[in-house]
Order: C-alpha cells, then structure tokens, then sequence
C-alpha cells in the first residue's frame, strides 16, 4: 500500500491601475487578497501483479484570473460576447474524489477511472442584460460570477491491447456531467462524451508504422442558457497516417485528417463574433513530414 499525502498554502493578492471610473463604481474592493488552503490525501494498492487500485480525497482551491477579475467590455479570442470582469468574485473550492481501478498482463492494459466533485462558489459567466454592449457586433455581455453550489461527476476508461508482435490497438472514453445548483441548470462549456479508437501497426523490422484512428464525439444538448451555450450535433472523423524510418535519424511520415471531410464543430469552439456563424473544424486534410534527429 502507497500512501499521499500533499498540502497548498496560498497567499493571492490583486490590484488594479489606472481603473476606468464606470467599472470602479460597480465593486466594492479592486484590490482583493485570499490565503487559500489546499489538500490532497489518497491511497494506492497493488496486488496479484495483474491489479491496482486507487482513491483519494481532495480539497482544491483557485482564484480568478486576471480577465476574471478586470476584463472590461472586451471579448476574449473569437467569443462574440464582450467580458465583464469582476473583482468580487470568491475563491472556487472544490472538494472532490477519485477512484481508480487498472488491470494488466504483458499484452493488456486496463484502466478506469471515476470521479465527483462538489464546488463552491464556481467561477463562472453568465449574461446580464442589465449591461449594454459597447460594440455593434456583440450580442450582449457576460459578467463573471460565482456559482454558489456545483457538482460534476465523470468518467474515463482506456484499454491497450497488443494483439499480435505487429499490431496493437487502443480504445479512450471519457464523459463529464455538470451541473449548476443555483439556476438548476447544466455547467457550461462541459464537452460531450467521446469515444477514440486506434489501431498500429509495426513492419518491416521496425521501421514502418501505419495507423488509424477513429474519433466519436457525442451530441451535447446539456447546455447552459444563461451562459448563452447552444447544442452540438454529434460527429465523427477518421485519420490515417504512415511513418517511415528511412535510417535511424531520418524518418517520413504522410497522412490525412478528417478522412471522410466530415463537417463539424467542437462543441468548446465559439461564434465568430463578427458573423456570429459557428466556427467549423478543418476539413479533410492531407500533409507530409520530412523529420531529421541528430
């Protein structure tokens, strides 16, 4: 049996310059300062060579960051929404637990893996239409808030087989549920579950290794409103690639993306905020690679 055991000990202070007087009205203190403890403990145990598992117990603790606390009226990246800083904003804690169960043998590995979380105060943003945008193309303004209780569960499972000395293969799910508490809705920006899948493979005395991979991603209809969220349809791509050694230090590799030219969008990717149209992922793709290593 392994035993963890961590501690965090934070000193977090911010302050503000040469503020605009607007935002300097809406807050009480622009210049905050949070000591924030943080601890982990957990356990791991091994047995029969083949088995391991594995928990543990969390407290963590995150300040906002600088555009979390003073954006003004400015978007971030490609998100049409114009930000709202807020300096008021608490720490989130996150109280959380994590269970891990693997399995192995010289030609197999499993692993799962479960986890829960409870968190307070989860930074977050959320429209308020008490504000006006100051751009045209905006379509409103999101205001960084905290979210007084949220929880979020999941899962992931990842499974290596090799099944002969030339092929291998590998098999990833993941899944995350999240929910606001406060407006008995979803957390927003929580990606759907996603399913990949690939196969390798080995020739030519090592020297050739040809793969593809497949990708799944779920619809996403659990969506948050009030962060102005809209639904994802499901997808699915596929990728292929060849690498070839041609002597120990040089190697080519060629291949495509997106096989099929699926058309898609991640459901994380934003609106252009000057068409306000989704942002779509690249389509097929077909590329080369000369690589040197000394």
């Amino acid at each position: 049996m392994n035993y963890s055991i961590a501690l965090r000990l934070d000193q977090n202070s911010a302050e503000a310059d040469k503020v605009d007087e607007v935002f300097q009205n809406m807050y009480s203190d622009l210049s905050p300062s949070d000591f924030n403890i943080s601890a982990s403990v957990g356990a791991t145990r091994n047995w029969d060579n083949n088995w391991s598992l594995g928990m543990w117990l969390g407290r963590g603790v995150r300040n906002g960051g600088i555009a979390e606390r003073y954006i003004n009226h400015l978007p971030i990246g490609v998100d049409p929404y114009e930000m709202l800083g807020n300096p008021d904003i608490k720490p989130e804690v996150n109280h959380q637990l994590d269970l891990s169960l693997g399995w192995s043998t010289e030609n197999t590995n499993l692993s799962v893996g479960l986890f829960g979380s409870l968190l307070n105060d989860y930074i977050s943003s959320t429209i308020d239409p008490s504000l006006t945008p100051r751009m045209k193309t905006a379509p409103g303004v999101r205001r960084f808030v905290n979210i007084d209780k949220a929880t979020m569960m999941g899962f992931d499972i990842a499974w290596h087989q090799q099944w002969v000395p030339q092929i291998k293969s590998s098999l990833s799910m993941n899944y995350t549920y999240g929910e606001n508490d406060d407006f008995d809705e979803p957390l927003p920006e929580i990606a759907p579950m996603e399913v990949n899948v690939a196969i390798e493979g080995n020739f030519i005395q090592n020297r050739l290794f040809p793969k593809v991979a497949l990708r799944h991603a779920m619809e996403q209809d659990r969506i948050a409103e009030t962060f102005g969220e809209v639904e994802t349809p499901d997808f699915t791509t596929v990728d292929i690639n060849i690498r070839y050694l041609i002597t120990n230090n040089i190697s080519l590799t060629g291949g495509m993306s997106n096989v099929f030219d699926e058309t898609y969008r991640e459901h994380l990717s934003r609106y252009n905020r000057s068409t306000s149209q989704p942002i779509y992922a690249p389509g097929r793709n077909a590329f080369a690679t000369l690589t040197f290593n000394w």
